[in-house]
């Protein structure tokens, strides 16, 4: 179920970013949004982003070197 949501977002850290940004506009309708939850969302998206960044980069030296 997880990789076929990323493979239809074209991947991990564009499928959370659209994951909080759906969350996050429910909460703000309902007057929810708090600073935590902005904190949590950020902190997430930077280690979700740091992890694909070094996949990426594996994965370059990975076919420079076939």
């Amino acid at each position: 179920m997880f990789s076929r949501l990323s493979n239809y977002f074209a991947g991990r850290h564009t499928m959370f970013a659209v994951y909080f940004a759906v969350a996050g506009t429910v909460l703000s309708i309902f007057h929810r949004l708090d600073p935590n939850f902005v904190a949590l969302c950020a902190t997430l998206q930077t280690l979700v982003l740091a992890h694909s960044y070094k996949e990426d980069r594996n994965n370059t030296k990975d076919a420079d070197k076939a």
